[in-house]
């Protein structure tokens, strides 16, 4: 087998260096966003772009499309994050077909409640929502924190409402 010189594993080392440099960074949100399909989208970057106020940023850390209340017509949950300063919240939402119109679907914000702790992780079986987050424990640093926090709703009449 053949070995290549310093020189030539130096050259391809920096080339695959700068190939992954120059590659876009994949945010959290474009992975949220991914399984939609391009309407579905617009209404989420819409309802995101409604809730960043007073120089706050939103983005959206899950969204799933399934049929919560069991009508035919699927709602869209949306975990999201409001960015203020050196600050942020996470919320969980779900946005419901208010109407159809010409045969496009117009989605309202039918329900949300505020989250506790950071990264959220969203798990729907049938009507329940759980959403998962971690926040401070007596002993952490503000920046570190590992409390596991495990919260459940039911989406029930178009609110989401303790299980």
């Amino acid at each position: 087998m053949r070995r290549m010189n310093s020189g030539a594993g130096a050259v391809i080392a920096a080339l695959l260096v700068g190939l992954i440099a120059a590659a876009p960074p994949v945010r959290a949100e474009d992975d949220a966003l991914a399984a939609l399909d391009a309407g579905q989208r617009r209404v989420v970057q819409k309802f995101l772009a409604k809730q960043a106020a007073d120089g706050a940023s939103a983005s959206a850390d899950a969204v799933r499309v399934h049929d919560l209340d069991g009508d035919g017509q699927p709602e869209m949950v949306v975990v999201w994050t409001s960015y203020f300063g050196n600050s942020s919240a996470s919320s969980l939402s779900v946005l419901a077909v208010g109407r159809i119109s010409d045969g496009k679907r117009l989605w309202r914000e039918a329900s949300t409640v505020p989250l506790d702790g950071i990264d959220p992780r969203l798990d729907i079986r049938g009507a329940a929502l759980r959403v998962d987050t971690l926040t401070l424990g007596p002993k952490d640093a503000r920046c570190c924190p590992t409390r596991k926090v495990h919260r459940e709703w039911a989406y029930r009449g178009g609110k989401l409402a303790a299980p």
